[in-house]
C-alpha cells in the first residue's frame, strides 16, 4: 500500500564524505499508492439482500465493483489516517543504518 522510500532515493540523496566513513542521507517523504484488490480473488463475505436480489443473483451474477471501489476507498483512508508513512520511514532508517553500519559507515538522516 505505500512505495518504497528507496524508489525514490536518488544519487544526490547521498553524500558520503571525503575519507569514506560517513554518508548523510536526505529520505524523500514515504508516498502511500493506490490499493489493488485482487478482483479474482476478492469477495464480498456477508451482505444483506431482498428476496428478489437473492432470485435475481441466483440467475446472474450479481456485480460487486461498487463495493470493491468502496473498499479500496475506505482502505486509502485508513492508511492515511495511520501511522503508516511514519513505519516505513523507520523501518528504511533501520535498514541503511544496518547496510551502512556493517560497512563500517556512520549514516546521518537529515530531515526536509
Amino acid at each position: 500500500m505505500f512505495s518504497s522510500v528507496l524508489a525514490s532515493l536518488a544519487d544526490k540523496d547521498l553524500t558520503l564524505s571525503p575519507d569514506g566513513k560517513s554518508v548523510t542521507v536526505r529520505l524523500p517523504e514515504s508516498q502511500l499508492d493506490k490499493p489493488n484488490l485482487d478482483h479474482d480473488r476478492s469477495y464480498v463475505f456477508s451482505q444483506d439482500r431482498g428476496v428478489l436480489d437473492q432470485i435475481a443473483d441466483a440467475i446472474e451474477v450479481p456485480q460487486q465493483a461498487k463495493f470493491f471501489k468502496l473498499a479500496e476507498t475506505k482502505m486509502t483512508s485508513a492508511a492515511e489516517e495511520s501511522e503508516l508513512r511514519k513505519q516505513a520511514t523507520d523501518n528504511t532508517k533501520a535498514m541503511l543504518t544496518g547496510m551502512f553500519g556493517s560497512l563500517g559507515i556512520q549514516v546521518t538522516f537529515l530531515d526536509d
